[in-house]
C-alpha cells in the first residue's frame, strides 16, 4: 500500500486570497470614495469654486435682457451729490456699529472707538475679498492679539453683533407684509422670522443668566468626546460665555436690539438717498424692500461681496416697483460698488498699519 501525498493547490489558493483582497480593497474604496465625497463639502477650495459658480450664474441671469445703453446712461446721469451725501450716511452707519460692538466688548475689555473701528472694518475687508467670511474670525484674532484678550470671547461679541443684525432685519419684514402684494408662502415665512427671532432673544438671555447650567450641559456632552477635545471646550466655553456677558442684563440687550433696529434704518435712508440719485420716485417702503430682499438674498453661497447675487437681487426687488431692467441692475452696479470701496479702501489701510505695527 502506498501513500502519495498531494501538494497543496497553490494556484487555487492564490486566487482565493487574491479574491478576498480584491473585495476588501473594494469596500475600501467605495469607504474611501464615500468618505470623499462627504469631505468635499467641507473643503475651502470646493466651496470657493462653488460660490464663484454661482456668481458667474447670477451676473448672467442679470446681465441677461439688459439694454446696455440704458445701463450707461443711467451710471452716468446719476447725482453725484446725492452719491456722496449717500456715502456720508454709509460712514455714520459704520461708527455707530463700531460704537454697538465696543458696547458688547465692554464687560471683557473698555476698548477704544479707533482701535474698535479699525479692527471692525478689517473684518468687513477681509470678507469681501476672502470666500467664508473669515473675517469674522480674522478680526477677532487679531483684536484678540492686539488687546491680549481672549479670542474666543470676542468671537463671541461677534456672534451677539452677528446675531443682533439678523434680529434688527426681522424687524422690518412685516412692513413688507403691509406694503407689497406677497404669495401667501412669503407671507408665512415672514411672520415665522420674526417669531424665531423673538424666541431667539429669550433663549439667548435664558442661557446666559444660567451659565452654571449651561456649562454643566457642555461639560456632559463633551465628555462623550476624547480627553484631549473635551478639556479644550471646558476651557474655550468659559471665555466664550465671557463674551456673552452683555446678554446679562434687560436693559442691555434692549439698548442692543434699539441700535441695531436704528442701524438698519439709517442703511434704508441711504438706500431711499440712492434713489433720489437716479431720480426714481419710490415711497420710502420701496428702500425697505430692496435692503431687505439683498441682505436675505446674502445668505445665498457665492463669492466674496455677495458679486451677483446681490446685483440680481437689486434688479429683481426694483422691478417690482416698475423700474426698469436696465436702470434697476445700474442702481444695483452702483449700489454694490460704493459699498464695496467704502469698507475696502480704509480696510485696507487699517490692516496695512496693524500689520506695519505688529511686524508680522
Amino acid at each position: 500500500m502506498s501513500i502519495s501525498l498531494r501538494e497543496p493547490d497553490v494556484p487555487l489558493i492564490n486566487v482565493a486570497i487574491l479574491s478576498t483582497r480584491n473585495s476588501v480593497f473594494d469596500l475600501s474604496s467605495k469607504s474611501e470614495t464615500d468618505e470623499i465625497k462627504k469631505n468635499l463639502w467641507q473643503r475651502p477650495w470646493f466651496r470657493a469654486t462653488l460660490g464663484l459658480g454661482v456668481s458667474v450664474l447670477f451676473l448672467y441671469l442679470a446681465f441677461q435682457k439688459v439694454d446696455f445703453s440704458v445701463l450707461k446712461n443711467a451710471i452716468v446721469n446719476i447725482s453725484v451729490f446725492w452719491i456722496l451725501v449717500s456715502v456720508a450716511i454709509g460712514f455714520v452707519n459704520l461708527f455707530l456699529r463700531a460704537l454697538r460692538w465696543k458696547f458688547i466688548l465692554s464687560p471683557i475689555k473698555r476698548i477704544s472707538v479707533y482701535r474698535v473701528i479699525s479692527f471692525l472694518l478689517i473684518g468687513f475687508t477681509i470678507n469681501n475679498i476672502l470666500p467664508l467670511k473669515v473675517g469674522e474670525l480674522g478680526r477677532s484674532v487679531m483684536l484678540g492679539n492686539s488687546e491680549r484678550i481672549s479670542k474666543s470671547s470676542v468671537l463671541a461679541s461677534v456672534v451677539v453683533e452677528r446675531w443682533f443684525d439678523v434680529i434688527g432685519l426681522m424687524v422690518y419684514l412685516p412692513v413688507l407684509l403691509v406694503a407689497l402684494a406677497l404669495p401667501d408662502q412669503t407671507k408665512w415665512f415672514i411672520l415665522a422670522s420674526v417669531t424665531f427671532s423673538v424666541l431667539s432673544i429669550a433663549a439667548a438671555y435664558l442661557i446666559v443668566i444660567k451659565r452654571e447650567l449651561s456649562i454643566r450641559i457642555i461639560t456632559f456632552f463633551s465628555s462623550l468626546l476624547p480627553k484631549v477635545i473635551h478639556e479644550k471646550i471646558i476651557q474655550l466655553s468659559g471665555s466664550f460665555f465671557d463674551g456673552l456677558s452683555v446678554l446679562n442684563s434687560k436693559r442691555k440687550i434692549s439698548i442692543l436690539l434699539f441700535t441695531s433696529v436704528g442701524m438698519w434704518l439709517l442703511t434704508m435712508f441711504m438706500t431711499f438717498i440712492r434713489f433720489k440719485a437716479f431720480s426714481f420716485e419710490l415711497p420710502f417702503h420701496a428702500a425697505i424692500a430692496t435692503q431687505t430682499g439683498v441682505n436675505i438674498a446674502g445668505a445665498i453661497p457665492s463669492s466674496p461681496s455677495q458679486i451677483g447675487v446681490a446685483h440680481l437681487a437689486f434688479q429683481k426687488i426694483l422691478l417690482l416697483f416698475g423700474i426698469d431692467n436696465s436702470v434697476a441692475l445700474a442702481f444695483g452696479i452702483v449700489s454694490h460698488a460704493l459699498s464695496f470701496l467704502s469698507i475696502v479702501i480704509p480696510g485696507s489701510i487699517f490692516l496695512l498699519l496693524h500689520f506695519l505695527k505688529s511686524k508680522k
